[in-house]
């Protein structure tokens, strides 16, 4: 994507994004702001009707972005307003529409045995077989082996006709929901493009980046005419700017279009796509994780680790190890064969614990402002893991924590779980006076930031500028 619009220059970069976040391109660029982060757009006074858009800094979108702004091209995203998207999923929730898979109609090839090969239904089906007849275990491996890894940089416009063929087919398998939505969104991206051309900029000075699935279909559009779609739906939201992390970019947390090793990959990306080297940093991070675990893990390890993670991606026909190889390697020469031992640390290495961080620029709300400035001085992790604490409440510092913690609770801000409170060793009360037992009084924590908590941050502030505000209301 940088090549590509090095090489181009466009004078006009439209993304797939929400267009009517636009206004928030400067503060997603600002220098003060560090991936991982989300767009949040929400309905104010609405539980549960919110969208997150995603980024990281080598997300496709986000480097269009940061390339496209230090060539002085002007930034656009251009798909379906957040206030349509939300709309479209508020009135289709529950239509119990018909969800059946629908594929373009393929011929039959000459002598195939259409019984034990038969045209994929749907796109896990596309994907399972694709997977299969590369020979590896899973979709991810075969994208990294296939796309990720290359002998030498390849030409971005090869690499874009590439994505066009795999992007067709995918498009293909669709449901009459998600259909009538794609199309809408292919629409509304086409005639950002044509009205751009219309104001006076040639064709080939706009850029559109969007994902594979679409790019047929908005070039269609935009030769059609580039006509907006008609009757889209809206509804009132609201648009913030806030931290997102790498455990939520994982497919692990739940997040389908983010990967499953976003640590790793990001050693990939600030390395240049050298993987040998980022297999060696990641083992090396993995065997100090390790040691803190109480863990004999040894540099020699390290080494025999890489050694067998090349040998595997020699044997596998891959250019170099990659996530795979690494998790093989590291079971078989940090964990002795032992998967138990290096599961939890190697999860906790390849997908990261990064929170990413907003600019000032973005205007955080009293709430937000409060919490942060708060857990920093209160010395409370905020990390998107769970941690546990000990809240000892004779202790003043520790009592303010106790205070602090408890009014998250009552504000319904998720962030804080109270796992034990009250006298400590009960049960046992009678063993020892008043003041021992006071000394036992002790509440156990367990803390874990999440998106979610910036997102309630955001929303509460129609409650109280404060904590207290908001707890009193």
């Amino acid at each position: 994507m940088e090549r590509l619009i090095r090489e181009r220059r466009p004078r006009l970069v439209l993304v797939e994004g929400p267009a009517d976040a636009t206004p928030l391109i400067p503060l997603l660029l600002d220098a003060a702001t560090a991936p991982p982060v989300a767009l949040y757009a929400y309905r104010p006074g609405e539980v549960g009707q919110v969208s997150y858009y995603p980024f990281c800094e080598y997300s496709p979108e986000y480097v269009a972005l940061r390339v496209g702004q230090e060539i002085g091209a002007r930034l656009a995203f251009c798909d379906l307003p957040a206030a349509s998207t939300l709309a479209w999923n508020l009135a289709h929730d529950d239509d119990g529409a018909d969800q059946s898979s629908t594929t373009l109609d393929r011929s039959p090839v000459p002598g195939e045995d259409a019984d034990s090969d038969p045209t994929p239904a749907d796109y896990a089906q596309f994907a399972a077989a694709l997977t299969d007849r590369a020979g590896f275990d899973s979709f991810e491996e075969f994208w990294e082996a296939a796309f990720e890894q290359e002998a030498g940089p390849r030409p971005p416009d090869d690499y874009r006709a590439i994505m066009a063929e795999f992007g067709g087919m995918a498009r293909t398998f669709t449901t009459p929901r998600r259909e009538a939505l794609d199309s809408w969104r292919e629409r509304h991206m086409a005639a950002a493009a044509r009205a751009a051309v219309e104001g006076g900029l040639p064709a080939e000075a706009v850029l559109v980046v969007c994902g594979a699935a679409h790019a047929s279909a908005v070039a269609a559009a935009f030769a059609a005419g580039g006509e907006a779609p008609s009757s889209v739906p809206s509804v009132p939201i609201e648009i913030a700017l806030i931290p997102f992390s790498f455990p939520r970019l994982s497919e692990q947390s739940g997040y389908g279009a983010g990967n499953r090793a976003p640590w790793y990959y990001q050693q990939i990306w600030e390395r240049q796509a050298d993987y040998p080297a980022a297999t060696r940093h990641t083992l090396v991070v993995l065997a100090q994780r390790l040691r803190q675990q109480g863990y004999a893990a040894s540099l020699a390890q390290c080494i025999d680790a890489y050694n067998l993670a090349a040998t595997l991606a020699s044997l596998r026909g891959k250019l170099a190890p990659g996530v795979d190889e690494v998790a093989d390697a590291a079971t078989a020469c940090l964990g002795q064969g032992q998967p138990a031992v290096v599961a939890a640390a190697l999860r906790q290495v390849l997908i990261g614990e990064v929170v990413g961080r907003v600019t000032p620029r973005v205007g955080r709300t009293p709430l937000q402002s409060e919490f942060y400035a708060t857990a920093e001085r209160l010395a409370l992790p905020v990390l998107d893991a769970p941690r546990q604490v000990l809240v000892h409440l004779t202790a003043a510092g520790e009592a303010e924590q106790s205070v602090f913690l408890h009014r998250l609770g009552v504000a319904g801000i998720p962030f804080a779980q109270e796992l034990e409170g009250g006298l400590g060793g009960r049960g046992r009360a009678a063993q020892g006076g008043p003041l021992e037992q006071l000394g036992r009084v002790r509440e156990k924590w367990e803390l874990q930031w999440s998106p979610a908590t910036d997102a309630q941050l955001v929303e509460r502030t129609v409650w109280g500028t404060s904590l207290v505000e908001v707890c009193d209301r």
